[in-house]
């Protein structure tokens, strides 16, 4: 199941970008993300962010192990709550999260629903037009299941006429993973 919906994700994700875009992966975990879209964006700028140091270690494992890890690719530290001035210097094309826990470590250390919403209310202006925000939501913990909730709502209050948003949800099984996709229209105000 959720294998399925990574293979749409990363296929949203080459539809979307060029090799001289910028792209913020707000929770970059154990690293598979970034590696998968540094192989994409071969000029541009990736920030890598995570508020776990076991996961920035690991995304900077795994990228230098692959010889991905590029003068192009930062990697900090920090909550993915507020971005860092050196990410707002650049026009970013594409932010994705992978909510939920560290694969591998302490499952009761997450993602907030109140903190994944600020975030994601300060990284709709950062998103060029026909820019997108992706994001994998688990809902197999209770903390998962709060954020889907609030996501869902806070999304419904975007403009139509600014926003372009849908989710690929299992319907037929309970607490799957649901993949939610926002784009920035093209004449967004």
């Amino acid at each position: 199941m959720k294998n399925q919906l990574i293979t749409i994700s990363h296929k949203y994700w080459k539809d979307l970008l060029k090799p001289n875009d910028n792209v913020i992966d707000a929770t970059c975990g154990n690293g598979y993300d970034s590696l998968f879209l540094s192989s994409i964006i071969k000029k541009g700028f990736l920030f890598c962010i995570d508020i776990q140091k076991k996961a920035i270690e690991n995304t900077y494992s795994l990228l230098k192990e692959k010889k991905c890890f590029l003068k192009n690719i930062f990697l900090l530290n920090c909550s993915h709550t507020f971005f860092s001035p050196l990410i707002k210097n650049h026009p970013i094309k594409l932010i994705t999260y992978n909510l939920g826990y560290l694969p591998g470590f302490n499952k009761k250390v997450t993602t907030k629903a109140n903190t994944t919403l600020l975030s994601l209310k300060n990284a709709l202006p950062l998103i060029t037009p026909n820019g997108a925000i992706s994001i994998m939501c688990y809902t197999g913990h209770a903390e998962g299941k709060i954020e889907k909730k609030q996501i869902f709502s806070f999304l419904s209050t975007l403009s139509p006429i600014s926003y372009t948003t849908l989710s690929h949800d299992y319907i037929n099984k309970k607490n799957s993973p649901c993949f939610i996709w926002i784009v920035k229209n093209p004449l967004h105000k």
